[in-house]
């Protein structure tokens, strides 16, 4: 028989280095992204405007038409959109407005978790009233708050969260079944929905 012992064949440098590389390469690619996260155009698939940093809702100061703060946050996981109206309420206002109720109606089995606001110039607001809005809660603020609010957020939709963020903004020519995508996506990731 043979008698020789068993010699142990040294591995490969050039083997070890791969499998290192193949372990740390990810790392060391994910850590480049990070870094240079500005040069690069990552693509959403929301249909509205994400804001950052969040706004706290609180800066609108919404009031009902009986001048009392329009409660924003709640602990029961409701979501609001509000229409944002500059000036009196034309054909498109009010195209808008059945925006807002269609959005809700829409949302079937989660429509309690979306409360509709419309927030409009004061002296815009007992012509609104006569109107049938039944999902609509009307608001306004005062003209100084209202100016404000429309040099941040021009004339459109807002999403707020529970917490009383404003999350997520559109334009007041936005099309409703994009909202509608949007506030689903919001609803299922908040886990209320």
């Amino acid at each position: 028989m043979n008698n020789k012992p068993a010699t142990k064949k040294a591995i490969p440098t050039w083997r070890v280095l791969l499998v290192v590389l193949i372990f740390i390469g990810p790392i060391l690619m994910a850590i480049w992204m990070y870094s240079t996260r500005e040069n690069y155009d990552f693509n959403t698939s929301n249909y509205g405007e994400l804001l950052q940093p969040l706004i706290p809702a609180a800066t609108l100061a919404l009031q009902d038409e009986n001048a009392k703060p329009v409660e924003i946050i709640n602990a029961d996981g409701i979501w609001h959109l509000v229409y944002l109206q500059q000036g009196t309420c034309t054909a498109d206002c009010k195209l808008n407005l059945e925006k807002l109720q269609t959005t809700r109606r829409a949302l079937g089995r989660n429509v309690n978790l979306l409360k509709n606001i419309a927030v409009v110039p004061a002296d815009n607001l007992a012509s609104l009233q006569e109107q049938p809005h039944q999902t609509i809660q009307l608001a306004t603020t005062n003209g100084d708050t209202i100016q404000h609010a429309l040099e941040k957020f021009p004339a459109g939709f807002l999403v707020i969260d529970p917490q009383g963020n404003i999350v997520m903004r559109y334009p007041s020519d936005a099309q409703g079944n994009g909202i509608l995508r949007d506030v689903r996506k919001l609803l299922r990731v908040s886990s209320h929905g």
